[in-house]
C-alpha cells in the first residue's frame, strides 16, 4: 500500500511539471547567491545557487554585495542585483523583500509582484525592473514594456516607458510616478550590462531610449532612490565624470558604445 502511495504521489508530481512547466533553472551566477530551502517545515537548508541547484518556490534566494544571477522559467528571464532578498513564487510570481529584480519576457504574461507589504499584477510583456524600498513597498519601472497593472483592487493603470511607478501600501495603491532618464539607466544598471549574454529585448530597449530623448528633449538626467515613507523619495543626479566611471566597471564590451552594442548585428 505505501508503494502504491508512493507512486500516486509520484505521478501527481509529475503531471504537475508537464502542466506548470520546469523548475527555473540557473543560466548564470556571479560571486556568491544564497538560499535557503524551506520544503520541510521546521527544518530550513541553506546552500549556495549553482547552476546545478533546482529551484522551487520554496527558496528564498539572497545575493552577497556586487553579485547578482540570471534564472529562466517558462519563457521569462529574471536577474537578480546585489544584496537582494527574493523569492519566485508559483506561476512565476515574484517576492521581493530588498534589492532589485528585473523581468523580461517577449510572450504576454500574468505575474504578481509582491514586497512585504505591497503587490500588484502586471499582465503584458517587455523588460521592467523591480526594486524594493524601505517602506515596504516597491519602484516599478517599465524600461520597454506593453500592458497593464492592476492593484488588489482592481485599480487599472497602463505602463508607461520610463514612467517609474511607486507602489505602497496595503491594500496596494499606486503612489507617485516619475519620467526617468533611461539613457542614465541603462548605462549605469547593471542589471542591464553585465551578464555575458544581452536581453532578448536589448534592440526594443535602445528604441525606448530613443523615443523617449525625442520626447523628454534630455530633460531629466536623475536616479530615483529609496523611498523611506509613502511622502519621502530621494533623487540624485550624476556627473559626467561618475557615469564614466561607471560604465568602465560595468560594460561587458569597452570597444562598442551602448547604442552600438544595441543595434550592432554581431
Amino acid at each position: 500500500m505505501r508503494i502504491l502511495q508512493y507512486t500516486f504521489k509520484n505521478a501527481a508530481i509529475l503531471a504537475a511539471f508537464f502542466i506548470y512547466g520546469k523548475n527555473p533553472e540557473v543560466s548564470y551566477i556571479f560571486q556568491k547567491i544564497d538560499y535557503v530551502d524551506g520544503s520541510v517545515p521546521n527544518k530550513p537548508v541553506i546552500g549556495e545557487l549553482s547552476k546545478d541547484t533546482l529551484i522551487s518556490h520554496y527558496h528564498i534566494l539572497a545575493s552577497a554585495a556586487n553579485s547578482r544571477a540570471e534564472v529562466k522559467s517558462n519563457e521569462i528571464i529574471w536577474r537578480i542585483g546585489s544584496s537582494t532578498v527574493c523569492r519566485l513564487m508559483n506561476d512565476d510570481d515574484l517576492w521581493i523583500r530588498s534589492g532589485s529584480v528585473l523581468f523580461c519576457a517577449d510572450k504576454n504574461s500574468s505575474i504578481t509582484i509582491k514586497s512585504t507589504k505591497s503587490d500588484v499584477k502586471f499582465v503584458g510583456s517587455g523588460t521592467i525592473i523591480i526594486e524594493a524600498t524601505s517602506n515596504g513597498g516597491f519602484k516599478f519601472i517599465p524600461i520597454e514594456a506593453q500592458g497593464y497593472v492592476f492593484t488588489s483592487s482592481n485599480e487599472k493603470k497602463k505602463v508607461s516607458n520610463g514612467r517609474l511607478l511607486l507602489i505602497i501600501d496595503q491594500p496596494s495603491k499606486y503612489g507617485n510616478s516619475y519620467d526617468i532618464d533611461l539613457s542614465l539607466l541603462l548605462k549605469s544598471s547593471r542589471l542591464i550590462n553585465a551578464f555575458p549574454s544581452p536581453l532578448p529585448r536589448i534592440r526594443k530597449l535602445g528604441l525606448a531610449v530613443y523615443a523617449q530623448e525625442l520626447r523628454l528633449k534630455g530633460k531629466y538626467n536623475a536616479l530615483i532612490g529609496d523611498a523611506t515613507t509613502n511622502k519621502n523619495l530621494q533623487m540624485w543626479k550624476l556627473d559626467n565624470q561618475s557615469l564614466n566611471h561607471s560604465n568602465k566597471m560595468v560594460s561587458p564590451k569597452k570597444d562598442k558604445s551602448f547604442f552600438k552594442r544595441i543595434f550592432s548585428s554581431d
